[in-house]
C-alpha cells in the first residue's frame, strides 16, 4: 500500500500519511506508555493527528477507570489528558474548558483557537472540534451543539405545515426548538426559525403568510402555474 499521496506533494512539502493500522501497531510497540494518563507524546510533524488522536483514544478508559465518578470528573480530566498528550499549554487548555463549560470567550481568544483548529462555529457560538470532542468522550454532545443542516429544519417546517395547514409561529416553535443546537440561548433559537421562515417564504416561496403579520398562519404557497383555473 502506498502512504504517499502524490510525488508532487512529498516533493513540495516532505508529506506523507500514516494509515490507521500501521498508527495502532506502533503505538502497541509502547502501549504502557499510550494508556498512563501523566505520559507525553510529541509528534512534531503531525498532519491530521492521526498519533496524537489514537494516543488520546488509549488514555480515556484510564481518565475512566480513576476519575470517572460524575460528567463533569470525567471532561475535566479528559482535557487534562490532552494537555499532557498533545502538549497544549495549560492557557489553550484553559480556553477549550472555557468552550466546553459554554462560557464566552473574546474574538481575540476565539481566534486562537480556531487558528490551531481546536474549535469550530461561529463566534460566539463556538464548540470544540470534532477531534477534541472525541478525545474527550462528548461525540454526541458535538452532534447535538453542532446542530443539522438548515435543509432538515426546513423540511421539518414544510412537513408540519404540509399536514397541520394553517400553522402558527408558535407550532413551528414547538416542533424545531428541541432540535436546535444547544449551543444557542433561546434568543439565538428563536431568531434562527424566524430566518428559516423567511427563507421558505422570500427565498424559495414555497410557504406564504394566511395571516397578519403579528399573528402569521403559515400555509403552502398555490401554484402560480393553477391561478385562475
Amino acid at each position: 500500500m502506498s502512504l504517499v499521496k502524490s510525488k508532487q506533494r512529498v516533493a513540495d512539502h516532505g508529506e506523507v500519511f500514516t494509515p490507521a493500522w500501521m498508527v495502532e501497531a506502533m503505538l502497541d510497540l509502547v502501549k504502557g506508555e499510550t494508556e498512563r494518563i501523566d505520559s507525553r507524546f510529541l509528534e512534531p510533524a503531525c498532519g491530521d493527528g492521526n498519533f496524537l488522536v489514537q494516543i488520546l483514544r488509549r488514555k480515556l478508559p484510564a481518565v475512566e477507570l480513576k476519575y470517572g465518578q460524575s460528567d463533569f470528573e470525567r471532561r475535566n480530566y479528559a482535557i487534562l489528558a490532552l494537555m499532557r498528550s498533545a502538549d497544549l499549554d495549560l492557557e489553550t487548555i484553559i480556553l477549550l474548558d472555557r468552550v466546553q463549560k459554554r462560557f464566552s470567550l473574546d474574538k481575540e481568544e476565539h481566534q486562537r483557537l480556531k487558528r490551531l483548529g481546536l474549535v469550530e462555529g461561529r463566534y460566539p457560538n463556538l464548540l470544540v472540534a470534532a477531534d477534541i470532542a472525541a478525545a474527550t468522550g462528548n461525540k454526541a454532545r458535538h452532534i447535538r451543539d453542532k446542530g443539522l443542516d438548515n435543509r432538515y429544519y426546513q423540511e421539518m417546517i414544510l412537513k408540519l405545515i404540509r399536514t397541520h395547514q394553517p400553522v402558527t409561529r408558535e407550532d413551528v416553535d414547538a416542533v424545531l426548538l428541541v432540535k436546535l443546537p444547544e449551543v444557542l440561548d433561546s434568543k439565538q433559537k428563536q431568531r434562527k426559525i424566524g430566518n428559516l421562515l423567511m427563507r421558505l417564504s422570500h427565498k424559495l416561496k414555497v410557504i406564504e403568510n394566511a395571516g397578519s403579520r403579528t399573528k402569521p398562519q403559515w400555509v403552502l404557497a398555490k401554484d402560480p402555474s393553477l391561478s385562475g383555473k
